[in-house]
């Protein structure tokens, strides 16, 4: 069976990204957008970065513009950017770093579905979440059968292994969290999900 990659995405801490790498967690992701509660400012992320090694790192965009996009992918040297906005593919890739499209599969039709696909045809992978559960399973295994999906949708232990078998997604996105206090976070339930992860993967 194909490996299902591990992403820990709205990383805040140092914690966080150490524990995702001594985890063999494969991609680490920071949010860059000031209204998301998991915001990072980015010298803070630079910092956690540079005391972090082996984990590919993916920049949270959310809807931001070009500008700062790039202005923070290439302060930071980032692996890959993910972003929700309407920003061209085109443009996406005049950041000179491989792309992430998130799309809420709640929000659109199967056919927009495939049509924002179809209009990024150069993203490395699809970032799939949802702001409610009106969406389509049956069209979500074939999506996932013809595109590499970023499975951002609900997950927990109890579920996570079918979602593995019948879905077959590149990876499954794991929120980070916060600390309790600076250095103190327990990973429990992370690591049972990794585990869970890796024994179907």
């Amino acid at each position: 069976m194909t490996k299902t990659n591990i992403k820990l995405g709205s990383i805040t801490n140092l914690s966080d990204a150490r524990w995702a790498a001594a985890a063999g967690v494969d991609f680490m992701g920071f949010c860059f957008h000031a209204a998301n509660p998991f915001f990072i400012p980015p010298v803070k992320a630079k910092e956690i970065i540079e005391w972090t090694t082996g984990v590919q790192v993916i920049a949270e965009f959310n809807e931001m513009p070009l500008q700062d996009i790039s202005a923070i992918a290439e302060l930071l040297h980032v692996d890959f950017i993910q972003v929700e906005n309407d920003i061209t593919n085109n443009d996406l890739k005049s950041v000179g770093v491989a792309f992430i499209k998130s799309i809420d599969v709640s929000k659109f039709s199967n056919k927009e579905v495939l049509d924002i696909a179809n209009a990024y045809k150069d993203a490395f992978a699809f970032n799939l979440c949802a702001s409610n559960n009106n969406y389509d399973c049956d069209f979500l295994v074939s999506f996932c059968k013809d595109y590499p999906v970023i499975w951002s949708l609900e997950a927990d232990e109890k579920s996570i292994q079918q979602i593995i078998v019948s879905f077959k997604p590149f990876a499954i996105n794991l929120q980070a969290g916060f600390e309790e206090k600076t250095g103190l976070k327990e990973f429990d339930k992370l690591d049972m999900l990794v585990n869970l992860i890796g024994n179907n993967g």
